[in-house]
């Protein structure tokens, strides 16, 4: 499943390199660092005083030296131990997972093994699984902040340190989310799995209006904000990306930063691929049972519209896109007998209406990604979808302290 991941080589000598061959990466991030639209890099230095917070790793069945490392990982964040919690959400219930967690209890023991029982399957599980560590776990001893962790997503030691003061400095701010890097993308990253395009053009500039989406692992969001919102929303696979949208349709900021503070891992096949993004594209589906009323009553009538109608449009868009670039070729070679008209006329009207709505796509998002500094890949828009493809060459080496050895390729 996760082909090009290589377990760790020992846990007992000091942390080697965590040697990362990711392709474009660099090239990207040398991109973003000349972007007007790049959040200025912040750090608490001290450590007296800090906000307490609970990081919160959730699972399901992946495989346990997976889950391990992202443990490990979490554990050593250059934070004190006093301060923050690691809580590990296994909706596998697994046995093995549980007594592996218990004997690394003894060198973390700020580090905390949690079930709800086995949820393999379920609907909306994931979502389920925080809320019941928000309403449930916390409740006797809240921190101030929690992160969202998945299994397979690598914490960089500063991550607390870099996200927090954003959180710290402004009010409100309800959630920070961090820009994703993975450690096994295919050279050339042919699939746009990195969704560079997202993260320096559209995240960016919602970025400047205090209203970024969240889209993966890695956020860190204000407790309180969260639970005035209800909850992480239950009507949608999507779960990260509707709280956003309802943060800020509350009022609430919500923010990104770019900088590299953590790794994951993207699939290493097609068919992962494909049902990666049916699943994100099925949560935006999903955006429309907002609408019903055994949905989270914190939720105000008028953003419920707003959320319904928003996937909507993103369906309509794809539906859109997919309709007109497999219609430009048919139209191209047809002589008439594809197209429903009455003249020569009405088909070259339709062939001039198709090249134009290509060349507008690729205009605009040729204009997008100049302005903000970032390489220009056709159709880069649709990188979320299976329809994009991007093409970046380049090496990131990162070195990591603490002790786990990882190996990617």
């Amino acid at each position: 499943m996760l082909a090009s991941y290589l377990p760790i080589k020992s846990t007992q000598r000091p942390l080697t390199q965590l040697d990362l061959s990711l392709n474009h990466q660099r090239l990207s991030l040398a991109a973003t660092a000349k972007s007007p639209h790049q959040t200025p890099r912040k750090r608490l230095r001290s450590d007296k005083h800090l906000p307490r917070v609970d990081v919160l790793v959730t699972c399901c069945g992946e495989p346990i030296e997976i889950i391990l490392d992202t443990v490990r990982a979490a554990c050593c964040l250059d934070y004190p131990t006093s301060d923050f919690r690691v809580r590990l959400l296994d909706d596998g219930a697994s046995k093995d997972l549980h007594d592996a967690i218990a004997k690394l209890t003894t060198k973390w023991p700020h580090l905390s093994y949690h079930t709800r029982g086995k949820q393999s399957g379920k609907s909306f599980a994931k979502a389920d699984n925080l809320n019941y560590a928000l309403f449930s776990l916390q409740t006797d001893d809240p921190p101030e902040f929690c992160t969202v962790v998945d299994a397979d997503s690598i914490l960089m030691p500063e991550f607390l340190r870099a996200t927090l003061p954003h959180l710290l400095a402004d009010p409100k701010a309800a959630l920070l989310t961090t820009r994703q890097y993975f450690y096994n993308l295919p050279r050339g990253d042919p699939l746009s799995q990195s969704r560079a395009y997202f993260y320096t053009c559209e995240n960016a500039e919602l970025d400047l209006l205090g209203h970024a989406l969240d889209a993966g692992s890695g956020a860190v969001f204000r407790r309180d904000a969260i639970l005035d919102a209800g909850g992480y929303p239950t009507y949608s696979f999507s779960e990260d990306w509707q709280l956003s949208l309802i943060l800020r349709g509350l009022g609430m900021r919500t923010m990104q930063v770019q900088e590299v503070l953590q790794f994951g891992l993207v699939p290493t096949s097609l068919a992962g691929h494909l049902k990666q993004r049916n699943r994100w594209h099925i949560g935006h589906s999903q955006q429309i049972s907002v609408l019903f009323p055994s949905v989270n009553k914190a939720i105000p009538e008028h953003l419920r519209w707003d959320i319904a109608l928003g996937g909507l449009s993103i369906m309509a868009g794809l539906v859109s896109y997919s309709v007109g670039f497999v219609a430009l070729p048919f139209l191209l070679v047809s002589d008439g007998g594809f197209i429903p008209a009455g003249s020569a006329l009405e088909v070259k009207a339709q062939v001039v209406l198709a090249t134009v709505h290509v060349a507008a796509t690729w205009a605009y998002d040729w204009a997008r990604s100049v302005h903000a500094g970032v390489p220009f890949v056709p159709f880069a828009h649709a990188e979320n979808s299976w329809l994009a493809t991007g093409k970046y060459e380049s090496s990131l080496h990162v070195r990591w302290p603490g002790g786990l050895t990882l190996t990617c390729c």
